[in-house]
């Protein structure tokens, strides 16, 4: 515990403030006794609702008494039981439908043991990534949260949320930073998408390239028509490049956010911004897509939104410089919510 409180006087005021509620959560846990760890309850997919009945209802009553909710044990997934969900879902700043799903059943069912141990590795590194950034500009980006945070000195300025790499494609750990904002972006698929989407069974997939409103070049940078039959292959031989012009369809959107990196991985608008309002967004090939990326290519170029936007409707690829910024990429579980704490779905099993 003495890496958090020895830290705390050289950190911002909302970094320092996020590791004490932090800590002192870790240090109640040092201090609680396991109850029932046992108690598994398995749901289906849209999880426990009301009405719904059976031994996984039963074990989340149990779990819910535990809580200190007043329920008696054996029954169905009522009106009370209803009510004692949505009370937990608000303390914890899920959204509180009263639906038993899979963020709220890890909540209640997570053991003490695994608690403190996600709680005892987060906040030593917390520590590690904090230290010595109270003076700069800094992006951290955490994976299982969906979220984004961009510190200015002893500031969070800017909070936004994000669709991250799906578990098969998951969102690299990177220590990186930004190298340049591209306005109205092309898009090439990266080599991922290139070999699993255009060229699932090593033969091209003209659906998916015409959904995608792909083009062709050569070598030279000629556009070329594709064979129908074309391989991946023959394809690398001939060095053909594939490319999505720019535009309110490309996935990309209006703005990419270049990362020095050799995993291929970049932060970028999207042509897709209903999926934000998703709970699960682990939704893309690997790349990071910002909500508010007007409000961070501002923060990023020093820059009004507005003048960001006429240069968007220039509708020119243009490549703006930037002072480089360090981003970070982490896989941190626990948040502090409601001075407790929330502990994250698990999306690429790291934490066995």
């Amino acid at each position: 515990m003495f890496f958090v409180v020895s830290l705390l006087c050289l950190l911002s005021n909302a970094n320092a403030n996020e590791l004490s509620a932090l800590n002192d959560r870790y240090l109640d846990l040092l201090n609680t006794q396991e109850i029932d760890p046992e108690i598994k309850i398995q749901f289906k997919f849209k999880g426990l609702r009301l009405g719904d009945a059976g031994q996984n209802v039963v074990n989340l009553r149990q779990k819910l008494n535990q809580l200190g909710y007043d329920l008696p044990v054996q029954g169905a997934f009522d009106v009370a039981v209803e009510k004692a969900v949505k009370d937990y879902q608000r303390k914890l700043g899920i959204e509180a439908d009263g639906k038993a799903g899979p963020l709220t059943i890890r909540n209640i069912t997570l053991s003490v043991e695994k608690k403190r141990a996600i709680l005892e590795k987060q906040l030593k590194e917390m520590r590690d990534v904090f230290e010595g950034q109270s003076h700069q500009k800094f992006i951290l980006v955490n994976i299982p949260a969906y979220k984004l945070y961009a510190y200015e000195g002893d500031h969070l300025v800017l909070e936004s949320r994000i669709i991250v790499g799906r578990p098969d494609r998951p969102t690299a750990l990177l220590n990186t930073q930004i190298a340049s904002v591209i306005v109205n972006p092309t898009w090439t698929p990266p080599g991922t998408i290139l070999e699993k989407d255009l060229f699932p069974k090593g033969k091209i997939d003209l659906e998916f390239y015409k959904h995608h409103n792909l083009v062709s070049y050569d070598q030279d940078n000629n556009p070329i028509e594709i064979a129908e039959d074309v391989t991946l292959t023959a394809a690398k031989q001939q060095k053909i490049r594939f490319t999505q012009p720019a535009g309110k369809e490309n996935p990309l959107g209006r703005l990419k956010f270049q990362l020095l990196n050799s995993n291929d991985i970049y932060m970028h608008d999207t042509n897709s911004h209903g999926l934000f309002k998703a709970d699960n967004r682990s939704f893309s090939s690997g790349c990071i897509r910002v909500e508010k990326y007007l409000e961070l290519a501002s923060w990023v170029l020093d820059q009004p939104k507005e003048k960001i936007v006429k240069t968007i409707e220039k509708n020119q690829t243009i490549h703006l410089p930037v002072k480089k910024i360090p981003v970070k990429t982490v896989y941190w579980l626990a948040e502090n919510v409601n001075e407790d704490v929330l502990f994250h779905l698990d999306i690429y099993n790291y934490f066995k």
